[in-house]
């Protein structure tokens, strides 16, 4: 005798209603089971498997992205944004090399301020941009003490329409 679901609606299922025996070992298969029963071949999602892990389960060989693993870091290759003792990523400081914007001991980057070269309007100790106040050498219209620009006065000159 085999149950079907049909054969059966809530409710009809009593402890009297089966007799030992309904139930045969060939109705059942070890292959076959619903949704959601364990089978030791065949888990459902989120069932944990010695072989099979579900995303985000560890397993003893294989780790899922973010995991750290003894032998899947190498001392030489990091991902972008950590740090190696030779190669560092866009933005992170070394010892030799610079990205833009970053104070190296012999280049500068535009703006930056260097002992030998300066850009347009940093303040250097021979050359001066234009606007810029020299010892000697003043551009159009700033003060010195010996050379004055048109129209500015001087300790000795003073040039007004009265004296012309």
């Amino acid at each position: 005798m085999c149950i079907r679901d049909r054969d059966l609606s809530d409710g009809d299922l009593s402890d009297g209603d089966l007799s030992d025996g309904d139930l045969s070992d060939g109705d059942i298969s070890d292959g076959d089971l619903s949704d959601g029963d364990l089978s030791d071949e065949d888990l459902s999602d989120e069932d944990l498997s010695d072989e099979d892990l579900s995303d985000g389960d560890l397993s003893d060989g294989d780790l899922s992205d973010g995991d750290l693993s003894d032998g899947d870091l190498f001392d030489g290759d990091l991902s972008d944004g950590d740090l190696s003792d030779g190669d560092l990523s866009d933005g992170d400081l070394s010892d030799a090399d610079l990205s833009d914007g970053d104070l190296s001991d012999g280049d500068l980057s535009d703006g930056d301020l260097s002992d030998e070269d300066l850009s347009d309007g940093d303040l250097s100790d021979g050359d001066l941009s234009d606007g810029d106040l020299s010892d000697g050498d003043l551009s159009d219209g700033d003060l010195s003490d010996g050379d004055l620009s048109d129209g500015v006065l001087s300790d000795g000159e003073a040039y007004t329409e009265r004296n012309k």
